[in-house]
């Protein structure tokens, strides 16, 4: 608290054209400031619908998908703008080995369950790359993961982000059978980054983040992913990259130039 109210006092006592929030703590001062306040979300908007509402008239809320702003339509959504990733920390790999990867914190929300029935269905094996450190993590491996594992599927605890970056590269595919509405999903971006194809489910961002037969595939339901993966091998590689490029840093530095100006005209 100490830390927020310092940094309110400071964006009081000097002159600022624009103001960027990126925190829920960072939009609650705004009706105290003169410049205008630009917030972007980056939970689901629903979880915050109330406080935010009650901010509708000093905030300009940018939303990180078209989806996440479709949940709370009237909210006072400003602009739309993608997250990004350094192309550069991503190296592209032609070519890939047989393992399909699903990557993310061990949580029931990011579906590690539903990567491993995908696989084990359609006969591809699985490297599993997870966050293990919080007591709901390890319960969610302990109880629902660690019955499910075969030498089929291994699995990577707490992986540095060197090494996620060189699995990644290597990878068939990611699998990314979230059971929430992500407001976005970075990781899909890092793959197709990589030259790494995304079979996702048609949950949150992911239709907005993976080009339809270009990238990858949105399914609906599990099953229909199994049947999709053997065409995997088929999709161009180099056509993920250079769909990743739409999300560098350079385009959204450059949305959110094109947001501020909007802002202050």
């Amino acid at each position: 608290m100490m830390d927020l109210a310092a940094a309110h006092e400071f964006l009081l006592e000097n002159k600022f054209d624009i103001i960027h929030a990126h925190t829920i703590s960072g939009s609650l001062f705004a009706p105290l400031r003169k410049a205008p306040t630009v917030v972007t979300t980056h939970i689901r908007a629903e979880e915050l619908r109330g406080m935010y509402s009650a901010l509708d008239d000093y905030i300009k809320l940018i939303a990180i998908s078209n989806r996440q702003r479709s949940l709370s339509p009237n909210l006072n959504w400003f602009d739309t703008i993608y997250h990004s990733v350094k192309l550069e920390e991503f190296s592209f790999s032609a070519r890939s080995s047989d393992r399909a990867v699903a990557i993310g914190r061990f949580h029931p929300e990011k579906g590690f369950h539903n990567a491993i029935n995908i696989c084990r269905k359609a006969g591809i094996p699985l490297v599993i790359v997870g966050r293990l450190i919080k007591q709901e993590e390890k319960e969610y491996f302990t109880k629902t993961i660690e019955p499910l594992l075969d030498k089929d599927i291994k699995v990577v605890f707490n992986a540095p982000r060197g090494q996620i970056i060189e699995i990644l590269q290597k990878a068939y595919c990611l699998i990314h059978a979230v059971e929430v509405e992500e407001a976005f999903g970075l990781v899909m971006v890092e793959a197709m980054s990589c030259g790494t194809p995304v079979l996702g489910l048609r949950r949150g961002a992911i239709p907005e983040i993976v080009a339809e037969g270009v990238t990858g595939w949105v399914r609906d339901t599990p099953d229909h992913l199994v049947e999709l993966i053997s065409q995997v091998k088929k999709l161009d590689r180099a056509a993920c990259r250079k769909h990743a490029s739409t999300f560098s840093t350079e385009v959204m530095a450059g949305r959110y130039e094109e947001a501020y100006r909007s802002v202050l005209t």
